[in-house]
């Protein structure tokens, strides 16, 4: 199956607003809950980088069950040659972020000491190591990384400090789940396979609530609480390669903006009860899923609009992997020398914006020459 750039600008979507949380938004967001800020705090939350996170668990089923949906859906990818696809794809670049987000911590120490009894010291939040972390505890967060099993021992993303790295974690435990769903549709059809999922989602939902930390355990961050929707990516391509029926509902953007709405009131704490907190996630991935619908369809009709800014979104669309992966260590490097010449309001905005071109180099010079070696191992 061909690129497809609205599914591009999905994935630079997901990852610019991922980017703006983290350089702008949650300082905002802070200021204004200790302020008592609360609207601005509300209107803030709605900007919150976790929603990106919905948009690519969405995109990422899509194109994972691509190859095997353009073939035959109801075959199961062989085993040992997908997970070597998966990981010369996504390991290297992975790896080379582990260590930029290190380097990085050293380096904002360094920034740190030198400002030392300077007036900017205490206007500058610093992200290095914490001071109580033993040897051990370095030594162990880093191998927890490097096996991804951070919702394993939550405590090594406050040593190692690249916040998104949890949901790599939590993509390779879909991919195992992934094994399932041809399985399942074999039996009970795409449709059916889905309802499933959801109902999985729903029930562990109740179970992993995100203040119960169940044995030191991340229970809410784990595969089963978001694999509804992973599968309704999976679904989308179906539907987009007529291997699935398309429901009516399913690409008109009044639908998925409509749900997007409950689920932003539901987030505010607008809309109350256990049914609707236990489904927020859900419903967020089913908003995501109706709008990407509709792009690819749009796409697919030749009713894509060439605009300049889709072209820019589907550009950074190309490397919105190595931006996600690479944006927070850059952060804590930029900004607290951003501080030293400019204003707050001026620092975390132009902080956000060189990033990204940083994360191009990136790509270039790390995930490019990964890519072309996983092609070439095929």
């Amino acid at each position: 199956m061909k690129r497809l750039e609205s599914i591009d600008v999905c994935r630079a979507v997901g990852a610019l607003g991922v980017l703006m949380y983290h350089s702008v938004f949650g300082h905002l967001q802070e200021r204004a809950w200790q302020t008592g800020g609360l609207f601005l705090y509300l209107v803030i939350l709605g900007c919150e980088g976790s929603r990106g996170v919905n948009l690519f668990l969405v995109v990422s089923g899509f194109c994972i069950h691509a190859r095997s949906a353009a073939r035959n859906p109801d075959e199961n990818p062989g085993f040992a040659a997908f997970w070597m696809r998966r990981l010369k794809r996504l390991y290297p670049p992975y790896l080379a972020a582990l260590v930029l987000s290190v380097v990085a911590l050293g380096l904002v120490g360094m920034v740190q000491v030198a400002l030392v009894g300077t007036h900017l010291q205490g206007s500058i939040t610093y992200r290095t190591l914490p001071a109580d972390a033993s040897l051990g505890q370095i030594v162990m967060a880093l191998l927890t990384h490097l096996l991804l099993l951070l919702p394993f021992w939550p405590h090594s993303q406050d040593i190692v400090r690249n916040g998104p790295f949890w949901t790599l974690a939590l993509e390779e435990q879909l991919y195992l789940l992934y094994f399932l769903v041809p399985w399942l549709r074999r039996r009970i059809g795409m449709e059916q396979t889905v309802l499933v999922s959801l109902m999985v989602s729903l029930l562990y939902a109740c179970w992993a609530r995100p203040e119960v930390l169940h044995a030191g355990v991340e229970a809410w961050r784990l595969a089963p609480a978001r694999w509804f929707e992973w599968c309704l990516g999976a679904w989308a391509v179906e539907i987009h390669l007529g291997k699935s029926r398309r429901p009516g509902w399913v690409a008109r953007p009044a639908v998925g903006l409509g749900v997007l709405a409950l689920a932003v009131l539901v987030d505010f704490g607008w809309v109350r009860g256990m049914v609707f907190q236990v489904a927020m996630e859900p419903l967020w991935g089913l908003g995501f899923f109706v709008l990407l619908n509709w792009l690819v369809e749009q796409e697919a009709a030749g009713r894509w609009a060439q605009r300049k800014a889709m072209a820019m979104l589907a550009f950074v669309g190309i490397f919105s992997y190595s931006l996600y992966l690479v944006h927070e260590p850059l952060l804590h490097v930029i900004t607290p020398l951003a501080y030293i010449v400019w204003p707050p309001a001026v620092a975390l905005p132009l902080c956000g914006l060189v990033c990204i071109p940083l994360a191009w180099l990136f790509f270039r010079r790390v995930e490019q020459p990964a890519l072309a070696w996983s092609r070439a191992a095929r």
